[in-house]
Formats: C-alpha cells, structure tokens, sequence
C-alpha cells in the first residue's frame, strides 16, 4: 500500500513479524513503524506522526519513491537475515534535537548482533551520567531499525523499554541478529 501527500509519502508492508510502514520526505526517510498485527495498527501509528497523510494521493517526485522502495527491500533483507544496516538511506532527521542526534549517531555505530547498555551510549556522547536522558531520546526515534534503538538495553542486561512496538518485537529482533 503506498500513498502522498503535498508534503510526504508513505508505504506500508509486510515482514515476517507484522506489518510495518515509512514515510519519506524529499529530505529522506522520517519514520518507520516497526511490525504491527495488522495494518491498520501501521496507518494509525503514521498518521499519529503525520496527521496530514491522506490515503489517496497522486503522484511523488521519483526519489521519494526509490527511497521507500529501497527502504521496503532493505528491510526484507534485515528480516532474511542478509542485511546488517541501513546506512545507504538518506534520513530526514529534521525532527531531533542535537541531543539526540548524538544519541541516534552512537546508536547507529553499535554492531549489529551487539548491544550497548543506555549508560555506555552516555559515556560514548560524553554524558556519563545521562543515561535516563539517552532513555528519553530513544524513546522518541522515529527511525527504529534504522536507528537500531533495539540494541540498547539496561545495565542489569534486562531490556529496557521499547518505544512503537512491544518488547516482543525488540526480543524477535535482538533474537534475529543474534542467530546468525
């Protein structure tokens, strides 16, 4: 299902965990809903971010479109087990803060197949002491996956919280990785 807007489109699909969706600027990719059950879950998770999004639409400038079709395949390869990252998608990241702009650049350094406690993403920014703050800037990444937020988990090595989808999803995912 892919549809636009004046001012973004949007793409929703199926994974081997549920449904998930993007939308996409002409800056680059601004949101990914991870798997939902259905795909309504998906629409209303997108239109919460956009409200604007409209379910029939005209046509996008080509980019847009290449950007959530590579973004669609990318992702089929992550979930077969093939892809490791996602660093070749151009981002939108007009939304964060440059505090989180730090947090999400030492997210997206952690191996995948690894994860790194909230604390040592605050070492790694030079916060020591702002894990919580590291907490609350995961927590609002509107690019999970591609800012693998997943593999961030507490000292104590339990899991810690998961924004946009339950702790199921960042078990399945953490699981995912950790089997090949």
């Amino acid at each position: 299902m892919r549809n636009s807007t004046v001012n973004c489109q949007y793409v929703i699909f199926n994974t081997p965990l549920g449904y998930m969706g993007a939308v996409a600027t002409v800056q680059g990719l601004a949101t990914v809903v991870l798997p939902q059950v259905n795909s309504e879950r998906v629409w209303a998770a997108l239109a919460r971010e956009f409200p604007f999004l409209e379910r029939q639409g005209s046509g996008w400038p080509d980019t847009v479109n290449g950007l959530l079709d590579k973004f669609v395949v990318l992702a089929g390869e992550y979930f077969a087990g093939r892809r490791i990252d996602f660093s070749s998608l151009q981002l939108d990241l007009s939304w964060a803060t440059d505090f989180q702009l730090r947090v999400y650049s030492a997210a997206r350094e952690i191996p995948y197949g690894q994860t790194r406690s909230y604390r040592d993403i605050a070492c790694a920014i030079g916060k020591p002491k702002g894990y919580r703050a590291v907490g609350g800037a995961l927590k609002r990444n509107r690019l999970p996956l591609v800012i693998p937020c997943h593999r961030v988990i507490a000292c104590n090595g339990g899991l810690g919280g998961f924004t946009g989808a339950s702790l199921g999803i960042k078990t399945a995912l953490l699981t995912l990785e950790s089997s090949r």
